[in-house]
């Protein structure tokens, strides 16, 4: 299992988002597919941005 944090995302959730967020809906969406399929054997228990994993 895999936790993934594609960043701060333009959404329609808050009135600020789509002009401060610089990450499109698209570009998260490739994050998180990049980790759910990720071939054996990908990275398991961890927790990763857009880049890499994360130190926590």
């Amino acid at each position: 299992m895999n936790a993934v944090c594609p960043g701060f995302v333009q959404t329609d959730l808050t009135p600020i988002s789509r002009e401060q967020a610089p990450v499109t809906a698209a570009e998260a969406a490739r994050v998180v597919v990049r980790y759910a399929l990720a071939d054996e054997p990908g990275p398991t228990g961890g927790f990763f941005d857009h880049e890499a994993a994360v130190a926590w």
